[in-house]
């Protein structure tokens, strides 16, 4: 059983996977296996994959989106900690090195997470590997509850399988924190850099529609109990909101003055409760302003 399990979801990902995929095997820490869940790619993805031979295992499904592609590579996962890798981003030579020593010192945290950096385009050279330096939590709501993206997150298996694995919904990023956010063992790196985040317009979060149902779906099941009771409730609103604020904004800046006004009122409650008032006021003004700048400029 190896210490690590890095599951790479992907879909029409034939240009950029290879990348990826030779990032894991350039790891200094050897201590894994590579499981990649093809989400029914349309492109050459499972071309580029065979040439890897058995130094990864693939499986493939129909088109359900990566919460059920994570879910797919976690049934047929074997580590002790799953490691997550998305399709179009890049890991250091030292990212489960770096997880490991963690493992080791924090006497086996149940979530580590890594700083990244972001690119466009062509991959940039490494950064400086730098000392490493993390701080551990009582649990992800007991932190800053910073964004934490899902390349450089790694989690216990046990823990992970126990929670139900990852919604088949969209955002099921931020959901899965609302699950397990209140475990014991919480760690995150402030240095080394542990992956390069590739932004290009391709990526599923810059999916419109996929990111608005997956917002509201996040405040309803809130609202309804479904991801506990009072204990940690201040903080998982919190996360939401900040989840929000930011899809809101998402939708302004792409002229969806709808969405954006939508997004806004369904967590206003929660912004002004958190002290959010800068936002709670100009938000509106910000939408009026782009709708009409809109108008005159069509």
């Amino acid at each position: 059983m190896p210490l690590f399990s890095v599951i790479i979801p992907s879909y029409n990902r034939g240009d950029l996977i290879a990348e990826t995929i030779d990032s894991v095997l350039a790891q200094d820490c050897t201590d894994h296996e590579i499981v990649v869940a093809d989400d029914g790619s349309t492109d050459s993805t499972m071309s580029v994959l065979a040439r890897y031979g058995d130094r990864i295992r693939v499986h493939r499904q129909a088109n359900a989106g990566p919460g059920a592609a994570r879910n797919l590579a976690l049934r047929h996962a074997t580590g002790t900690y799953v490691a997550f890798l998305d399709s179009d981003d890049l890991w250091l030579p030292w990212t489960l090195s770096t997880y490991a020593a963690v493992i080791e010192a924090e006497d086996s945290p149940s979530i580590i997470v890594g700083p990244w950096r972001q690119f466009t385009g062509k991959a940039p050279d490494p950064p400086p590997r730098g000392p490493l330096t993390s701080t551990r939590y009582g649990s992800f709501f007991r932190s800053p509850l910073e964004w934490h993206l899902p390349s450089g997150t790694a989690m216990r298996r046990e823990m992970l399988t126990a929670a139900g694995g990852f919604s088949t919904a969209a955002c099921e990023d931020v959901d899965i924190w609302m699950r397990v956010g209140g475990t014991p063992g919480f760690v995150a790196l402030s240095s080394p850099v542990c992956f390069l985040y590739r932004s290009h317009p391709a990526g599923i979060s810059q999916t419109s529609h996929y990111r608005f149902n997956g917002i509201r779906q996040l405040l309803q099941t809130e609202r309804g109990g479904g991801y506990g009771g009072a204990a940690d409730r201040d903080a998982r609103r919190r996360y939401i909101a900040q989840a929000t604020r930011a899809a809101s904004m998402f939708y302004l800046e792409r002229r969806c003055p709808r969405e954006a006004l939508s997004l806004y009122w369904h967590a206003l409650g929660w912004q002004l409760r958190q002290g959010r008032l800068r936002y709670a006021l100009i938000f509106p003004l910000l939408v009026a302003w782009r709708t009409v700048t809109s108008r005159t400029t069509t």
